[in-house]
């Protein structure tokens, strides 16, 4: 694809943890080389199926009709699982945003993503919806990890704070909505300009980050 209207129809599509304190990989601490110890500088963790919780997003240049693609999952996400959403989300956005036209959904190789069921589900949609082909070990093009960054600061300032898993559940759904538009616009139409220059330049190695309005 090389246009920016091909650009904006693509779906995009992944998972992400988020944790009370932090999304999960996403805290920075600036210390001195001597600080490795001091408190000030360290942050207690907890296990990640105890206080955190697993969410499956997409989203597109065009607006997606409700219900908002962020959906609250169990602890793994098999892939009859993603079959449902599947069929829950993209597809029916598809049917909206595509009635006379293919849609194209972006997501990695992840194993419930690449599951039988649902390789059979995409050729049985095959006149509705594809796949954008997604090389191995590459997820620097996978806009939606600007948007976890966004969700998370968004989520940081939400009043009240989530003090227990179903509070922070409760909450991602919230600030996902409360996301403007042009947050989702800005990073479709990054791609056929410098996004995609910068990939090429690196050779898949992660180029510079584009920022967007928390």
């Amino acid at each position: 694809m090389d246009t920016l209207q091909q650009w904006r129809n693509v779906i995009w599509s992944d998972e992400s943890r988020f944790q009370l304190f932090h999304a999960v990989g996403r805290q920075r601490v600036w210390r001195t080389q001597h600080e490795a110890m001091d408190p000030a500088c360290q942050v207690g963790t907890v296990q990640a199926n105890g206080l955190s919780v697993l969410v499956w997003g997409a989203f597109s240049w065009h607006e997606m009709p409700p219900p908002p693609p962020l959906v609250v999952l169990d602890n793994t996400l098999p892939g009859q699982r993603y079959l449902q959403l599947l069929a829950d989300h993209p597809h029916l956005f598809a049917m909206f945003q595509h009635p006379d036209s293919i849609a194209v959904y972006q997501d990695d190789n992840a194993t419930p993503h690449r599951a039988n069921i649902v390789r059979a589900w995409f050729d049985e949609h095959d006149g509705e919806i594809q796949r954008l082909n997604w090389p191995p070990r590459n997820p620097d093009m996978n806009q939606i990890k600007y948007i976890w960054d966004s969700l998370d600061v968004r989520l940081r300032a939400f009043n009240p704070q989530p003090t227990n898993r179903p509070q922070l559940a409760a909450a991602l759904p919230d600030v996902w909505c409360q996301l403007p538009t042009d947050v989702f616009q800005s990073l479709a139409n990054s791609l056929p300009g410098r996004r995609i220059v910068a990939l090429r330049r690196a050779r898949g190695a992660q180029p510079d980050i584009i920022p967007i309005t928390p």
